[in-house]
């Protein structure tokens, strides 16, 4: 990956970057915002990195841009004089479409969506890309995790589900390990044992290929425990709750962008 650049180390930049380290395949340079988070790239990465933009792309091929979304027009201006040259640039930017990206980038260039979570620092990530990304640019984020092809329409959407659901899913653990608390079990156990749960329960859906309400059939029994608890969750309509979260975040992704300040390449 000598020839990619990143720009942005923020938390989405980093999460990459942690990814990439341990799979051994690091970008060949960085760019960031202020010299005190070059810095930081430089010590626990061990690429080169700044905060000149103009310099860092003098051989670059393709460019991974994970800057905030109002940051975008500041970061395009200097993409434009690059772009002549052809070569790919991926944006992990939540709400800046593809027509937005255009406006500024040459049309030599290939521009692609991505979205990726931070969860691709343990490379367990998923990442989605806009369909018709190229064997390079999945080739980018595969390493992190696994990536889906999908609808540039639905990125927002998936952006709710993989970028935002981890923090719900922290939250339910949360309740859980209080459950757990209240019911006498020390506290690095009950943060242990929901942690594992949720994981396991998680792997044994991936891998049974079945609908979640067919697995929570199996494992109710009539009278039983878990059908108690169940019917809690319906009175409080817990299930309601987080799906009305995660719409809520989809919103919010939408509203992102920057695109009504973009102005078009002259």
């Amino acid at each position: 990956m000598e020839d990619v650049t990143l720009l942005g180390a923020g938390k989405l930049g980093s999460a990459l970057l942690r990814g990439w380290q341990r799979a051994g395949r690091l970008p060949g340079r960085a760019v960031t915002k202020s010299e005190a988070s070059a810095g930081m790239v430089r010590e626990c990465f061990r690429i080169p990195a700044g905060t000149s933009l103009d310099e860092a792309l003098v051989g670059t091929r393709t460019v991974i841009v994970a800057v905030k979304p109002h940051q975008w027009p500041e970061v395009a201006g200097a993409l434009e004089a690059w772009g002549d040259g052809g070569g790919t640039l991926v944006s992990v930017m939540a709400g800046v479409d593809r027509d937005a990206l255009r406006r500024r980038i040459s049309a030599r260039v290939d521009i692609v969506r991505a979205m990726p979570n931070v969860l691709c620092s343990f490379n367990e990530g998923v990442t989605a890309v806009a369909d018709g990304a190229s064997a390079h640019v999945r080739a980018l984020f595969a390493p992190l995790g696994t990536v889906f092809d999908v609808p540039e329409g639905s990125l927002d959407a998936f952006t709710a589900l993989t970028a935002s659901a981890p923090a719900l899913v922290l939250r339910l653990i949360e309740g859980f390990t209080d459950a757990a608390l209240t019911l006498g079990l020390p506290a690095d156990s009950a943060l242990a044992v929901a942690a594992q749960v949720f994981r396991s329960t998680g792997a044994w859906l991936a891998q049974s290929a079945e609908h979640p309400a067919v697995l929570r059939k199996r494992i109710t029994t009539p009278g039983g425990c878990t059908i108690a608890g169940l019917m809690e969750l319906e009175r409080a309509r817990s299930a309601v709750g987080f799906a009305d979260a995660l719409l809520a975040t989809a919103r919010r992704a939408s509203e992102l962008g920057p695109a009504k300040n973009v102005l078009p390449k002259s």
